[in-house]
């Protein structure tokens, strides 16, 4: 069970990176793809990340574990899964799943360049 702490860091991490939340779709389950984007703007495991900063770390996402474009997508799923009264069988879960692996290459790619630009 992930707390609410957890979603109140994730919201406020969004606000940061200036997140626009579920691109291009509505924004069902918003949590999700904030933390979705989070993801693909750090390549790091936002999880991860919010235990550093409950541990006083000043350099959370540098410092949290890396993920892959396909963990992030895969987290993604899971987690309008568990938002879902359907659970795995959850459509929108797999059709916002499907369209990340399809489209989220070039948002993934454009946030690596910005790497590497800093």
């Amino acid at each position: 069970m992930t707390s609410h702490l957890y979603w109140d860091f994730i919201k406020t991490e969004a606000t940061v990176i200036e997140s626009d939340g579920c691109t291009k779709v509505i924004d069902f389950h918003k949590i999700c793809c904030w933390e979705h984007d989070l993801s693909y703007y750090w390549a790091a495991c936002p999880r991860d990340a919010y235990r550093l900063w409950r541990n006083g770390a000043v350099r959370y996402w540098q410092e949290a574990k890396p993920i892959t474009r396909s963990k992030a997508d895969q987290q993604l799923r899971k987690c309008y899964q568990q938002k879902s009264i359907a659970n795995g069988f959850s459509v929108l879960a797999w059709t916002r799943w499907t369209g990340t692996r399809v489209g989220g290459f070039f948002a993934w790619k454009r946030h690596r360049e910005r790497e590497r630009l800093e």
